[in-house]
């Protein structure tokens, strides 16, 4: 930002500052496009860093990278909620809790239906898309077709808003694992096996 000259003082040429600013804007640069020492791709880095391989990203010709989007952003819903629903009914059975080999220390095995809809329900009631938008942006840019705008956040809150208001929450989240492309669902869920080992879905996405 040009400082207002101050009366009775001329004004100096900012010669000087502004190549070193120049400079530094440019080495900033260098650093927000070099993010590793042998340049690799930054689809490459983050596949490194989520503990998988080029083996593990299913292919997308660069036309059709529009398209591949909504459908990670339908597998990243689906992945999270049922991840997130999952962890809470472990988290409130006993015998899951201190991994009983017995089918008999598991309450959760005679709980009613209506148990798991309620859970469901209140998965959707309390995302936080803070982190969902997480788990989309790194697992796109991972796959090199990452391009968000306003329409995938209003899809994504739709397809959560549709499973909360579904009438049987559970069966509305089998029909949306219907709709998703299976090698996405596979690898946001490898995405958050990796990230969260240690069971802290809940902590995280509620």
């Amino acid at each position: 930002m040009q400082s207002t000259p101050v009366s009775g003082f001329k004004p100096v040429a900012p010669s000087a500052p502004m190549k070193r600013k120049s400079s530094a804007r440019r080495r900033k640069k260098c650093r927000l496009v070099d993010l590793v020492e042998n340049h690799d791709p930054v689809h490459r880095v983050l596949q490194e860093h989520m503990g998988m391989t080029a083996d593990d990203i299913p292919p997308v010709e660069r036309q059709k990278s529009r398209s591949a989007m909504y459908k990670l952003v339908t597998a990243a819903a689906y992945s999270i909620i049922n991840y997130c629903a999952n962890d809470l009914s472990y988290s409130k059975c006993e015998g899951c809790l201190l991994d009983e080999p017995a089918q008999l220390a598991h309450e959760c095995l005679t709980w009613p239906s209506a148990f798991y809809e309620e859970n469901l329900k209140h998965v959707c009631c309390n995302l936080n898309m803070g982190p969902v938008l997480y788990v989309i942006t790194a697992v796109g840019i991972s796959m090199n077709i990452f391009s968000m705008n306003q329409n995938h956040i209003v899809a994504l809150a739709n397809l959560v808003e549709d499973i909360r208001s579904a009438p049987k929450p559970c069966e509305h989240l089998r029909a949306t694992f219907q709709k998703c492309h299976e090698p996405y669902v596979k690898l946001v869920e490898k995405f958050l096996h990796n990230t969260f080992q240690n069971r802290m879905s809940l902590t995280t996405f509620l």
